[in-house]
């Protein structure tokens, strides 16, 4: 039998992940020649050997690629044969730098390996914090430019020792290439910062020590600092929420192991699976007691994440679970330098911080995931799942060659930079109401634009005139693109094209159900529970239902003074108001509503759930976003856990404004709740019995649009309660539903919708 050669071109994410070593081992395991490097365009072979030989190394290669890598496009071709002696890996080449397309691989958690290496008193490695092999470690975070090679990361100043460039050299050793290899004699170095007279102590261990006494310190971590301590100490969590000025909000947590979470919190199958990933995100558990109630006050949910590198594994294997949250303050980005963490010491955040000399080149939060139905829903996308490409599949010819930038939202702001049917997905920025957050943004536009070599020709804003957006420069891109020009897209329309183009729906006729709490409307008012429809273009939406529409007095104050929503819903329903809305405080409300002063018009599920929140005594004042929804969540799902039976149900008032639109009406369900309060019917029923009801009045609204396939898409959906009872109502009919997974179902995907537009 003849020989054959084939070149092969692989694209996706198969660097930094042991793709080269993988197709070695197969080649050799097959008897063929050739050779497989890196470039800046992907993965390329020439292989060479006999057609059958040949064949199984293609299907194996496909069947079994490395478990870190992602393949997007695997292209073979006939070539001639070169008569090639053996098979080697060449050395990355730089390539067309001006046409890279090689996908950047996540921060990856560390593996089973490299933890047994560090648990190994005979291994050289025992007790290196920064140990890691081509299967796990720092990626993303520590990469300056691709290809991704040493020389282009933040390892380039540490030159590799003997035993480490053996390993880094040999085809068949897990650290084949792995750019942060390094060991104790070779590598980063852990240092204190805050200690006076630290030189002749071991960080680590007084790390550990330090916690155990109630100290709370900075971690540096993968993409910036945490701040941790002992969460069973009731004053230092105090301590640390007063210095925070975080005094009710949830924290996160890290345990050294599912084992130990199991004592607080239930964990299913599914979950297990999340925390133990490679991804090792944060992931909302369901409480099983009250003893780590002061870490999440307002809520049934503890947001439990596992040690993702060797000093969290080390340390954690030491002091166990730990508060691990971002080292910020409130609504800044989180450090991720020395200089950063000692202005949080200064400030008196912390007691002290333990960092390294391994510089962030990239800020990168920890993501945030939960289960509901089975389904997996990213929360906050960040460590460990950015830059992941979302590719577009719909095959539309006059969006094949789209270069844009989307700027998302105001409020968890990622952006989104397409590049064709690619779209990269930022990191979390976060709030940019912060000018900090602001400069954080532009500068990771600046670094996105640059590392993924996109020249943006369109620019997408949310409608919002006032969004920090609105006032970019955006000479941020070097110079402003040939027939540069803004779009505009509004708000719930990008919340509806963004689950629309990660389910493969785009072209199709949908309606999309979209709650939050705050966006612009095309008529100018607040929006925030809306039914919009689009059909083959996906750029037009015709909307086909609302929540009746209720004023705000105050405007934005309503959102953090929930009694303003109550106030305003019933007095906007007609409804007789409870004794403790006659009080001169309500009186100006009155007045404001009244003579239409500050009271912007509104449809917000968000400011609904506010108002209830506060009608039955739950919150009148909140301390942060969505904190009122919260309690009523808790509130519910803890009645709803203890009596599954006589349920309540309140009213339907969904009704006709016209043949094609419909509106959800609260009069009798505020009624209601208002006999309720009378007759001292237990809180919990009634904030189940409005759940209850707000599920079935949207499932009732979806019904009526007479539409089959359908998409949820806000904030509002991340209330678990509330989205379960919704789709078990769509799982009982013959109606299809999807909603966010791969993007945040909060503002956070915002900018996906935006890049489809």
């Amino acid at each position: 039998m003849g020989k054959k050669r084939n070149r092969i071109k692989i694209q996706g994410v198969v660097q930094g992940v042991g793709f080269r070593p993988t197709v070695y081992k197969y080649a050799l395991e097959h008897s063929l020649v050739g050779f497989v490097l890196n470039s800046a365009q992907g993965v390329f072979i020439e292989i060479e050997g006999k057609e059958k030989d040949l064949d199984n190394f293609l299907d194996k290669l496909q069947k079994h690629p490395p478990p870190l890598s992602r393949i997007t496009t695997f292209e073979v071709d006939n070539i001639p044969v070169a008569g090639s002696e053996r098979f080697i890996i060449k050395t990355s080449e730089e390539g067309d730098n001006l046409n890279k397309e090689v996908a950047v691989s996540p921060d990856i958690a560390i593996c089973d390996a490299c933890a047994q290496e560090i648990s190994d008193p005979q291994n050289r490695r025992y007790g290196y914090a920064f140990t890691n092999c081509t299967n796990c470690g720092p990626r993303f975070t520590i990469i300056h430019d691709r290809p991704y090679d040493r020389h282009l990361t933040s390892m380039a100043s540490f030159t590799m020792c003997k035993q480490c460039t053996e390993e880094y050299e040999n085809p068949l050793n897990r650290r084949f290439h792995a750019q942060p290899n390094c060991c104790a004699d070779c590598g980063p170095v852990l240092t204190l910062l805050g200690v006076e007279n630290c030189a002749d102590l071991e960080p680590q261990e007084y790390f550990i020590d330090e916690i155990r006494q109630g100290a709370i310190a900075a971690l540096k971590g993968l993409g910036g600092f945490n701040i941790a301590c002992d969460p069973f100490s009731a004053s230092t969590v105090a301590r640390l929420r007063r210095a925070k000025n975080r005094p009710e909000k949830a924290l996160a947590l890290m345990a050294p192991s599912v084992e130990e979470i199991r004592k607080y919190c239930e964990v299913s199958s599914r979950e297990e699976d999340l925390l133990r990933s490679a991804v090792a995100p944060i992931v909302l558990l369901k409480k099983i007691n009250s003893v780590l109630d002061h870490i999440c006050p307002d809520n049934n949910y503890l947001g439990f994440m596992l040690p993702y590198t060797p000093l969290h594994q080390m340390i954690l294997a030491q002091t166990g679970i730990l508060v691990m949250t971002s080292a910020n303050l409130k609504d800044e980005p989180i450090a991720s330098t020395d200089r950063e963490v000692e202005k949080l010491l200064d400030l008196e955040i912390c007691d002290f911080a333990l960092s390294h000399n391994r510089d962030i080149v990239r800020k990168c939060d920890d993501s945030i995931v939960m289960v509901v139905r089975d389904k997996v829903m990213t929360l906050r996308r960040s460590r460990g799942i950015v830059p992941t490409e979302i590719k577009i599949t719909a095959n539309f010819e006059e969006q094949q060659e789209e270069r844009s930038i989307s700027f998302g939202a105001n409020q968890k702001n990622t952006f989104a930079l397409r590049k064709g049917e690619r779209i990269y997905l930022s990191q979390h920025i976060g709030e940019l109401i912060d000018v900090r957050n602001v400069d954080f943004m532009l500068e990771q536009v600046r670094d996105f634009t640059s590392f993924f070599e996109v020249k943006p020709q369109k620019i997408k804003l949310d409608a919002h005139p006032g969004y920090a957006v609105r006032s970019v420069d955006y000479r941020i891109f070097g110079q402003k693109a040939e027939n540069d020009k803004e779009i505009e897209i509004y708000h719930h329309h990008a919340h509806l094209l963004s689950a629309m183009a990660e389910n493969n729906l785009l072209g199709k006729k949908v309606v999309g159900i979209i709650c939050d709490g705050t966006g612009y409307g095309r008529d100018g008012t607040v929006w925030g529970c809306e039914f919009l429809q689009v059909g083959r273009d996906w750029k037009e939406f015709v909307r086909r239902g609302h929540l009746r529409p209720f004023p705000l007095p105050g405007g934005d104050k309503a959102a953090r003074e929930t009694d303003r929503c109550a106030f305003s819903l019933l007095q906007t329903a007609q409804v007789e108001k409870p004794v403790r809305f006659m009080t001169s405080r309500y009186t100006v409300f009155d007045r404001m509503l009244e003579q239409k002063i500050n009271s912007p018009l509104c449809s917000s599920a968000g400011r609904l759930f506010d108002g209830i929140a506060s009608l039955i005594g739950l919150v009148d004042k909140a301390g942060y976003e969505a904190q009122a929804a919260m309690k009523l969540q808790k509130e519910a799902e803890l009645f709803y856990d203890k009596y599954q039976f006589d349920l309540r149900n309140y009213p339907l008032q969904v009704k006709s404004a016209n043949k094609d639109h419909l509106i959800i009406g609260y009069s009798e369900m505020l009624n209601c709740i208002i006999d309720d309060l009378e007759d001292q019917v237990p809180l919990g029923e009634i904030a189940f019995g409005f759940h209850s009801w707000f599920a079935a009045s949207l499932f009732q609204t979806a019904q009526l649009t007479g539409e089959k396939l359908f998409v949820l898409s806000g904030g509002v959906f991340q209330n678990r309660l509330l989205l379960e009872l919704l789709l078990q109502l769509f799982a009982d009919s013959p109606l299809q539903v999807y909603l966010n997974q791969t993007a945040p179902t909060n503002d956070g995907g915002i900018a996906l919708g935006q890049s489809v537009y």
